[in-house]
């Protein structure tokens, strides 16, 4: 009867509905930054990296408005983004500069960097057609800190959650860019100064 049949059909519904669920995907930011050429380079240790708190989750953030914005659900970071950022940045700087003469906190004892950064990523912004980034950083060196700000932005190149983690890696390497071009010019125009052991 109907009423017999009622629960198999409720059933076969909901398996139905179960079986369409999206499959969640993970992303994962890349360092994209060329090697440099080999030359000595002074040694830079990232003391903190801070990331904004709306941006602290696993899902993808996209922003829908200037004060909106929305998760994908079926979209996330395959590690923390904070992690990702820092490592992103790391192995850039390590490019870019030296391999061997870029470590994040806490590093060993017996090593003693000649340039401490921290960056304060204020906005990693998403949408449809920009990506954003607007962050703060420092380079202390000796009694000298050097602080600045960048203000990024680059055209998306595709619609994807994984050109949004192409769009980032590519911000985060125009960044790390401006970073160590900041310890080239510092070191190059600066006395030698005692390893920074904040």
């Amino acid at each position: 009867t109907a009423r017999q049949l009622a629960p198999v059909i409720a059933l076969a519904a909901l398996l139905a509905a179960c079986g369409s669920t999206p499959r969640t995907e993970y992303f994962l930011l890349s360092a994209e930054a060329p090697p440099a050429a080999a030359r000595a380079q002074p040694a830079i240790g990232i003391a903190e990296l801070n990331v904004a708190e709306y941006l602290q989750r696993p899902e993808m953030v996209i922003m829908e408005s200037a004060n909106r914005l929305s998760l994908r659900d079926y979209h996330r970071w395959a590690e923390p983004l904070v992690d990702g950022v820092q490592r992103t940045v790391a192995l850039n700087l390590g490019a870019l500069l030296e391999p061997d003469g870029v470590r994040v906190r806490p590093w060993p004892r017996e090593w003693s960097p000649q340039w401490l950064l921290r960056l304060n990523i204020a906005r990693l912004d998403v949408r449809n057609d920009t990506v954003e980034l607007v962050a703060t950083w420092s380079l202390a060196h000796g009694s000298e800190t050097r602080e600045r700000s960048s203000r990024l932005a680059r055209a998306r190149t595709g619609t994807s959650a994984d050109s949004a983690a192409a769009d980032i890696s590519a911000l985060l390497l125009e960044l790390s860019g401006q970073i160590a071009s900041e310890v080239r010019a510092g070191s190059a125009g600066a006395d030698d100064a005692p390893p920074q052991t904040q």
